[in-house]
């Protein structure tokens, strides 16, 4: 996912950043999707009154964020700049603010887009050749709002020009607007510019990874993720070194600890620790794709895998030479086929360790239960790494249990934490958390930890009644401490919400939240924004992530969602209708185009989620299978998880409501959809044969009916039905 950072003054660039979001990014999203990417922007003043952001106030909220977001966001940065130089905050803002991020600034007196400029491209080389500059002219007469506010500011904004101007020598592009008397011309211009800018930036990294295979595009975001996890890294590091000697050494190592206990970021420790040996590592993290949701897709990239390392074919479902039909591989053929190429891999020499974060969070089945997906023979050179849940079964086998934190460790998780925020606690305050019976828990510590960076103004005015100074600050943050912050993780969740929004913005917080909680892999910032409407504002949900860091994960395709079951549980407390939500996101989801990507991977959980029966009929008809692979494989992928979980009744009520429905040439799909795309979802074991039977018997009376009805030509599908039968 590309994001990229858009730095201008505030109120004078309304036409540039509506042009911006109306033209250059469909138009790059685009050719994105052609290289397997998702292109966005990052431009914190969209969905806001700008004009409030000129003041103390609206640049501390600025501040707050836009650091943070030029961090996030991956190059190129577009910096846009008129007349205007833009707000200048108190110099102790801006010193605060650069502190934060160990930028030293040999003048405090710049404006907040001066500041976002300086840190996001001038300070650091890499970042500047990786920055798209461009100068606005006006032509003829234009408003006041678009020219200099004063000579100082134009004087600040000229050098500021300059130095850009030098350090480039010279290559900035510039555009010319005309004022209309409603608008400018020329702003269209300036989208289509920036298009083909930032194509020729990022078409040659598109160009190395478009060759790419689907399972080395997946391959390459679990390793990232791991990556970006062990930076992070801080406690138990004692115990690190123990279980690095024992996987090393036992075939199958299973780490169980509480959610929020560091699993991933130990996992993603370990990992990197064993990169560094003889050991290739071959890591996957539950949920992080949608190719990584079920324990039959961690069976498939295993095998993948192990077949490319081996330059053998690779082992797909094929087609029956004489009748043409899909002959899908069972549960047991994945199975056997898995052992095969695991014991084929030991004769190579070669040391491979594959590890799986989060076993628990796959989709349930008869497979995650059984874990079918760990190699059934032991050998040397192939090892099993997994972590998982203390309830998670493990079918008995022995399992290495998270030993407590020692107050050390909980010392190092909260100076974690303080040294990504660049701030500090004294040491009375520190001892306090540590004695809370939660604090065994790093994700605790970190919502403890965010909650004291939350003081505002109003926790300010408490400590100013208390006599000010560091004690009083002191004695604020034990209080909050004390009797603010629950002692159980999901209610810490819960109140770190309500705190959150009344800092930020209640209402969007609460809205975003629960929009986040309901769906399944979190949503984009333009998902959000669709669907919070008018109460949407970039800043605020920047704000939100930033304040809640430790909280939120971004996927590979841009989706933000929760990176703890208990965050989703404290949001889900507070929402007071599950079923209208659903029904507004199916809305959005069916408004989108039909090959976006987050369509495609969510439209059927949420048709199932709001009961719309009739638009599941719809959706699966209108694309052919044999001609729309990805969308149906998805949709019987969702259905599939349905049937697991109420054994088949929901696909059963479709098709026998679906039976009085007005009948159409592409009815009869339905039927080829569940006894064939369906069908292939399900392992070949006793029960789940017994929950086929069940749907399969539906589908003949539907067929039965359809055929009587309408068409006698669906006697073809009667036949494959009694065959399948």
């Amino acid at each position: 996912m590309k994001t990229v950072f858009v730095s201008s003054t505030f109120r004078d660039m309304h036409f540039e950043r509506d042009a911006i979001r109306d033209i250059t990014a469909p138009e790059l999203n685009e050719e994105a999707r052609k290289h397997h990417d998702e292109f966005d922007f990052c431009d914190l003043r969209w969905g806001i009154n700008t004009g409030d952001l000129d003041t103390d106030e609206g640049s501390r909220k600025v501040l707050d964020v836009c650091l943070d977001e030029i961090d996030r966001c991956k190059p190129p940065m577009v910096v846009l700049l008129g007349y205007r130089y833009g707000w200048i905050p108190d110099s102790e803002l801006i010193r605060t603010a650069a502190e934060r991020k160990h930028l030293e600034l040999d003048d405090l007196e710049r404006s907040v887009t001066a500041l976002e400029i300086e840190y996001g491209s001038l300070c650091d080389r890499a970042k500047f050749d990786n920055t798209l500059f461009y100068f606005r002219e006006i032509e003829g007469e234009a408003p006041s709002d678009y020219l200099s506010e004063d000579e100082e500011h134009a004087q600040k904004v000229a050098a500021l020009k300059q130095r850009i101007e030098n350090m480039t020598g010279g290559k900035i592009k510039h555009y010319t607007l005309r004022w209309n008397g409603e608008g400018f011309d020329g702003v269209k211009e300036f989208a289509e510019m920036l298009v083909e800018d930032i194509k020729a930036m990022l078409l040659p990294e598109w160009q190395k990874t478009e060759n790419l295979t689907p399972f080395e595009r997946e391959r390459r975001t679990h390793e990232l993720f791991v990556k970006e996890k062990d930076s992070l890294f801080r406690a138990r590091q004692t115990e690190a070194e123990d279980l690095l000697a024992k996987i090393i050494e036992q075939p199958v190592t299973i780490i169980k600890g509480a959610v929020g206990s560091g699993k991933s970021t130990l996992l993603s420790h370990l990992a990197v620790g064993l990169a560094e040996t003889d050991w290739t590592v071959l890591p996957f993290i539950s949920g992080l794709t949608t190719a990584s949701d079920t324990a039959m897709e961690i069976i498939q990239n295993i095998i993948y895998y192990i077949e490319e390392q081996q330059h053998t074919e690779h082992f797909i479902e094929e087609k029956d030479p004489q009748t043409g039909e899909r002959k899908s591989h069972s549960l047991d053929d994945w199975r056997n086929k898995l052992a095969e190429v695991c014991a084929e891999y030991t004769h190579t020499g070669n040391k491979l360790m594959i590890l799986l974060d989060a076993a628990d969070q796959l989709t349930p089945s008869e497979e995650r239960d059984k874990l079918y997906f760990i190699p059934t023979s032991v050998w040397e050179n192939l090892h099993f790494v997994m972590t998982c849940t203390p309830d998670f079964l493990t079918s008995g086998r022995p399992c290495e249990v998270l030993r407590e934190l020692t107050v050390a460790d909980k010392q190092q998780v909260i100076d974690g934490i303080l040294d990504r925020n660049g701030r500090e606690l004294s040491t009375p305050v520190r001892e306090a958390m540590v004695k809370l019976e939660s604090s065994d828990n790093p994700l605790y510590l970190s919502l403890l930890v965010q909650r004291l960076l939350m003081m505002n103004r109003e926790d300010f005015a408490d400590i100013h009644s208390k006599g000010d100074g560091m004690e009083a600050i002191e004695q604020h943050q034990l209080e909050l401490i004390q009797s603010d912050c629950p002692d159980d993780l999901d209610e810490m969740s819960a109140a770190l919400l309500r705190e959150a929004g009344k800092r930020i913005n209640e209402s969007l917080v609460a809205k975003a939240g629960e929009y986040l909680a309901v769906s399944r892999s979190g949503w984009r910032r333009k998902d959000l924004s669709a669907l919070l409407g008018k109460e949407w504002t970039e800043i605020d949900f920047s704000h939100f992530v930033n304040y809640m860091n430790d909280c939120f994960m971004q996927r590979e395709d841009g989706r933000f969602d929760f990176t703890h079951k208990s965050i989703r549980a404290g949001f889900l407390k507070r929402c007071e209708d599950v079923d209208s939500i659903n029904l507004a996101i199916l809305d959005y989801l069916k408004s989108l185009e039909p090959e976006d990507t987050v369509r495609i991977s969510e439209i059927i959980y949420h048709t199932i989620q709001a009961d719309d029966k009739r638009f599941f009929v719809d959706y699966v008809v209108e694309y052919k299978p044999d001609d729309n692979k990805t969308i149906i494989k998805q949709a019987a992928l969702d259905t599939y998880e349905k049937c697991m979980q109420d054994d088949g009744q929901w696909i059963c009520d479709v098709l026998n409501e679906a039976q009085e429905y007005k009948a159409t040439e592409k009815l009869c799909y339905l039927g080829d959809f569940v006894c064939f795309y369906l069908k292939e979802e399900f392992a070949g074991t006793q029960s789940q044969l017994e929950l086929q039977l069940k749907i399969l018997n539906c589908t003949t009376l539907f067929c039965d009916v359809l055929f009587e009805k309408h068409y006698p030509q669906l006697s073809e599908v009667n036949h494959k039905l009694d065959f399948l039968l």
